[in-house]
């Protein structure tokens, strides 16, 4: 039924996002471990902050955790140490979410394409109006 390309995408792209989702699992135990802490208070306002810092740092590999540092070490309270396992982990992390997000666009675009070509759907060119 389908490609054998696409099988092997969509098994890379479901072992990726598998990935992600066990990191998303543990993560909820370090946002319980802070709420115990330091408050549920003080975690939101941790989440809404780094929300912004996401914000300002587009595009940029790490930049958002670089540009959060500084709150990261402040409101959790990490030495050295911890800001660079902190470091560490995102470097992992964001290179298992980047690929997941590349590979599960490539499945996409395998599995439109297959369905325009077996119903004859064709491209079209679609003119934007000028302002």
């Amino acid at each position: 039924m389908f490609p054998i390309t696409f099988i092997k995408i969509s098994l890379i792209s479901g072992l990726l996002n598998a990935c992600t989702y066990v990191g998303s699992a543990i993560s909820t135990y370090g946002i319980g471990y802070f709420a115990e802490h330091i408050g549920w208070n003080s975690t939101v306002l941790l989440w809404v902050l780094l929300g912004i810092f996401a914000v300002g740092a587009p595009g940029v590999p790490g930049g958002t955790v670089m540009a959060s540092l500084g709150l990261i070490t402040g409101v959790l309270m990490l030495g050295d140490d911890g800001a660079a396992l902190m470091l560490a982990i995102f470097a992992l992390q964001d290179s298992f979410g980047t690929a997941c997000n590349v590979t599960g666009d490539g499945a996409l675009t395998l599995f439109l394409t297959g369905y325009a070509e077996k119903h004859g759907i064709e491209e079209a060119e679609i003119q934007a109006p000028v302002l």
